[in-house]
């Protein structure tokens, strides 16, 4: 793709205004990216407990990819589905506006200003580079809480999910999909507060892998 001006980006901070702690991580998320330059909109997620557990998503007309038993047994996961699901509308939001956007999760912390131009073909994934085992969409990276992503990306993405059905959001972002591109100039990290539930108390304390304990 020809290089975009980050001014010209939109960036989308995915939050549920229904839980107080979500609210309060997004105003950090927020706060931090606007002071450094960032053109930053909250953006409404979907509450995965509003989706049934089933094969098929019949309201969203989205199949399950069966594929990979761990894939699956994680989409049985209220906070997994509505991930996911917040990440795609966001997807789908892209290729409509045919414009390059920014998704952010609420637990980001902005400590670097946007670069100055965007040259991905795909993706610019801005934070979380460990490898993980491949998955059927291809080698992943952990993690899908910053990313920069275009409308040929965000096409992949969902002509992918409509063909094969979906994955977890950040197992979606595969390299058999999309051509990633790493930023490692450390614009956006997880917050402080956040640190220590994410890598260690994830299955209890996180939206994603327990949303149903959240209240």
């Amino acid at each position: 793709m020809h290089p975009s001006s980050i001014d010209n980006i939109k960036n989308y901070i995915i939050y549920l205004p229904q839980f107080q702690i979500s609210t309060d991580l997004a105003k950090i998320a927020l706060d931090t990216g606007t002071q450094l330059g960032w053109e930053l909109y909250l953006f409404i997620g979907v509450d995965g407990r509003t989706v049934s557990n089933t094969d098929d998503w019949y309201t969203w007309g989205i199949k399950i990819n069966k594929d990979d038993d761990k894939c699956k047994k994680m989409l049985e996961k209220p906070g997994v589905r509505g991930c996911f699901l917040s990440h795609y509308s966001l997807w789908k939001q892209c290729i409509d506006t045919n414009e390059t956007i920014g998704i952010f999760e609420h637990d980001v912390e902005f400590i670097k200003g946007p670069p100055d131009n965007i040259t991905s073909e795909d993706l610019l994934k801005l934070e979380g580079f460990e490898p993980q085992r491949p998955r059927p969409a291809g080698n992943w990276y952990e993690g899908a809480r910053a990313y920069i992503l275009t409308p040929d990306g965000a096409t992949k993405l969902v002509q992918w999910v409509e063909e094969f059905g979906c994955l977890p959001a950040d197992v979606m972002i595969g390299d058999l999909i999309v051509k990633i591109d790493l930023d490692h100039d450390n614009r956006v990290k997880i917050q402080d507060s956040q640190i220590h539930i994410t890598r260690l108390e994830r299955h209890t304390k996180s939206f994603t892998w327990n949303l149903e304990q959240m209240c």
